[in-house]
């Protein structure tokens, strides 16, 4: 797929407002005219009456800053007059930049909500979200699922058309921008939901800083991230990292301790006895000594 507009930055600094967008081959960069706030401010103070008119009569270019900014709503405003011009001159166009801006505010709920309720059955919508490989299933799912970034990551994870591509590879399926904050926070917490040859790809010294990172973040990712190797991994597989082991322990406690089981509980017993083999195993080799 060729894309027409890739909106990469729409920020608001004191009023002036700079707006990027990369465009098709041999075309050039818009600047704009009107500044963001004037042009929101107006549009949101009018009345109902007089809406479709000014919708109709905007500029193709305006239509489009609207478009990019309803992900984000910087300037708290009341959306109904944005979410009725973009449904008034919605086409392919501007909803392809709706979907790339989403991807930097895709936790705005109003946002979402909107995308559920007025396009999820629309046909320009539901065209950009077939061109960048989505069933409108597996995007509504997403969007309702409350947490993106980690609806994602368990998609990516049992999508197994997918496995043998880099996690770059994996989001660019679903034409997730590398420089988003969608893609990085999918980045973040890539090794809670990666396969087998993903981790084994990777060097102990990665998984161990991988491992620090989600114990200081908190939020359950450690137990997730420990989870997903005792499910990925086999018993061989995981004695090769020993030094990671060794931090996991401080993290799990060791199989005689109460914490140990409170760590581990509504953990399928299988991979909790898989750990503790690993790490019998690595006590019987002379590494671990408090198991």
């Amino acid at each position: 797929m060729k894309y027409m507009y890739i909106p990469h930055k729409l920020i608001d600094a004191k009023e002036d407002i700079i707006y990027s967008l990369e465009k098709k081959k041999n075309s050039g960069l818009k600047t704009p005219g009107e500044s963001l706030i004037n042009l929101i401010s107006g549009l949101v103070a009018l009345d109902k009456e007089v809406l479709k008119m000014h919708a109709i009569t905007l500029s193709s270019y305006d239509v489009e800053r609207i478009a990019a900014y309803i992900p984000f709503n910087y300037y708290k405003v009341k959306m109904d007059n944005l979410f009725e011009i973009f449904k008034i001159r919605k086409n392919w166009k501007l909803c392809e930049t709706l979907y790339y801006t989403w991807q930097d505010s895709y936790d705005n709920s109003e946002c979402n909500d909107f995308i559920l309720r007025e396009l999820m059955t629309d046909k320009d919508f539901t065209t950009v979200l077939l061109d960048c490989n989505y069933t409108e299933d597996v995007f509504y799912r997403i969007l309702k699922s409350g947490d993106v970034v980690d609806y994602f990551g368990s998609v990516i994870g049992t999508s197994k058309h997918l496995e043998n591509m880099t996690l770059e590879e994996k989001l660019y399926y679903w034409r997730i921008r590398k420089d988003s904050k969608l893609y990085r926070g999918i980045n973040s917490i890539f090794y809670t939901f990666c396969n087998r040859q993903d981790l084994l790809s990777e060097s102990e010294k990665t998984l161990l800083k991988a491992a620090k990172r989600f114990v200081l973040l908190d939020d359950g990712l450690i137990k997730r991230f420990i989870v997903n190797l005792l499910t990925r991994l086999t018993l061989e597989d995981l004695q090769q990292f020993n030094e990671l082991a060794e931090y996991l322990v401080k993290q799990t406690g060791d199989v005689r301790e109460n914490r140990f089981k409170v760590f581990f509980e509504g953990v399928d017993s299988k991979l909790v006895k898989k750990y503790k083999k690993w790490l019998k195993t690595l006590e019987i080799n002379g590494i671990l000594s408090i198991v």
